[in-house]
């Protein structure tokens, strides 16, 4: 049979013709025992997935396939398994503790964190009072005399121009006085009842209103 990989000129049909199938080279992806070359043999050179880093085309799978994935071994989400790196690469952030939630966190306590910690920290630490939420950079003036904005002086509505005179009526007198007990005792954030902008409203605070009681504002 001249079709016949093994084909003699003048012999006759014995059964033993062996035709091309695939491919004869043991050392090929598609070697099929007892047929003869055809041209078609493929060979493992890398990797046939084509979503692989190492992908070659016309290659059949070896094992040796690699993915992207994270290869900074500094970021939070490093793939050690990764053979190509496919910019997903993050790394940690520092936070700012911010225990008065006004959304400004405290410089000098900071740590860095691959995941959002939530609640009680901030990205920005630029707070120059971690304990009153009445104080950071941006904030209105509350006419307690205290840095509202953290620029590190007192200007605008932040001076209070009459501590003590709570009903605005330009006299600080029994009406006052009043209202200061109705919040005395307050822990913190206290408004125009903290005269000495410690954060609580106290004794201290009585103190300074007895000092201007009777006066009359300007």
């Amino acid at each position: 049979n001249p079709t016949a990989c093994n084909y003699t000129a003048g012999t006759c049909m014995n059964g033993t013709c062996i035709f091309p199938v695939a491919c004869n080279n043991p050392t090929a992806c598609n070697y099929t025992a007892g047929t003869c070359m055809n041209g078609t043999c493929t060979f493992p050179v890398t990797c046939n997935d084509p979503t692989a880093c190492n992908y070659t085309a016309g290659s059949c799978m070896n094992g040796i396939c690699t993915y992207s994935g994270c290869t900074n071994a500094a970021a939070c989400n490093y793939d050690s398994d990764a053979g190509c790196d496919d910019g997903s690469c993050f790394f940690t952030i520092t936070y700012y503790q911010d225990i008065d939630a006004d959304g400004y966190g405290n410089p000098n306590s900071f740590v860095g964190w691959c995941d959002n910690p939530g609640a009680g920290w901030s990205i920005t630490g630029s707070d120059c009072d971690d304990n009153n939420g009445a104080v950071h950079p941006g904030a209105p003036g509350t006419g307690q005399n205290i840095d509202n904005n953290c620029n590190g002086t007192l200007a605008g509505a932040e001076i209070n121009a009459c501590a003590g005179d709570f009903n605005n009526d330009g006299q600080i007198n029994v009406s006052d006085l009043l209202l200061f007990m109705a919040n005395f005792g307050c822990p913190s954030t206290c408004g125009v009842f903290d005269l000495n902008g410690d954060g609580p409203s106290n004794v201290s605070d009585l103190l300074i209103f007895m000092a201007v009681f009777g006066t009359t504002c300007q």
